[in-house]
């Protein structure tokens, strides 16, 4: 079954998908040079669209691929697009690539990026869905260009595959340090303070901001930080973040940690769904 709708836009062009040409010569498709972001679609609203568009800016400047589209331009045809397949609720893909390779492969010169809006099908997440995390040292070391998005995402995806038992896997580096999942970004409560763990490896998902921006709104304090996995046994509850899910609750951590969601973060996952329902882009 096809979980992607019938539009598309090519560089901000709607087009039905069987228009799309194969990207045989693509820096994406050969090298996984390329951004994307996966966005929640719900009533017809992207959530949180310009802090994705942001991130994908900032993302675009480090590996030097034009994006010449204005923030408007950008929402006017994602708006359309929606629009256009008619649906509700969805996850949205927007990928950025340097273009198509030119004929010396030793030369990489971009000269028409690739901008790729694609509408998916809602899997059908629910809120009280509670995960099963492994808990184990990183298999594929992280570097400091894993913190933008980039399409080479192999590493994420075989992280996940190593621990197949479980829904997903807390990582941590060498020094005991903790990263993220395969595909989520890690917070803890202890008492009043939220606990966020930080690299400069690591996807610093939107959400996440959002959690920390709006810790106080919450009643927390945030203390946002390097954090050991010997501190774990140490915290009262975790959850989990990224854009689709908005707060991940937790079963349960390794086979020894205690450690998971409780009514804290049940609190903390309403609040943010009410976020998530003012920050509506289209009415």
């Amino acid at each position: 079954m096809d979980s992607i709708f019938n539009y598309i836009s090519e560089n901000l062009a709607i087009k039905q998908k069987q228009d799309l040409e194969f990207p045989f010569m693509d820096y994406g498709f050969l090298y996984g040079y390329g951004l994307f972001e996966t966005i929640r679609v719900e009533n017809k609203s992207p959530i949180l669209l310009q802090e994705h568009i942001n991130r994908i800016r900032s993302g675009a400047i480090i590996l030097d691929i034009p994006l010449d589209y204005s923030d408007e331009e950008i929402t006017n045809t994602i708006q359309e697009l929606i629009q256009k397949n008619d649906s509700d609720e969805g996850i949205l893909n927007i990928y950025l690539t340097p273009g198509n390779r030119t004929e010396d492969p030793t030369k990489s010169i971009v000269t028409q990026p690739f901008f790729l809006c694609v509408l998916r099908k809602w899997p059908g997440y629910k809120l009280d869905q509670r995960l099963r995390l492994d808990l184990r040292q990183q298999s594929f070391q992280k570097i400091q260009l894993d913190q933008f998005k980039s399409l080479s995402w192999m590493k994420n995806m075989l992280e996940n595959r190593l621990s197949n038992d479980f829904d997903d896997v807390v990582l941590y580096d060498e020094d005991q340090v903790l990263l993220e999942t395969s595909r989520s970004n890690i917070i803890f409560i202890k008492g009043k303070t939220l606990i966020v763990p930080d690299s400069n490896v690591i996807l610093k998902g939107t959400v996440r901001d959002l959690v920390i921006k709006n810790a106080n709104e919450f009643g927390y304090d945030c203390d946002v930080r390097e954090v050991l996995v010997t501190e774990m046994e140490e915290f009262d509850e975790m959850f989990l973040t990224n854009s689709l899910r908005g707060i991940i609750l937790v079963e349960s951590c390794g086979f020894e940690l205690t450690l998971r969601s409780q009514d804290q973060t049940l609190i903390i996952q309403e609040k943010v769904v009410e976020i998530f329902k003012k920050s509506k882009v289209f009415i």
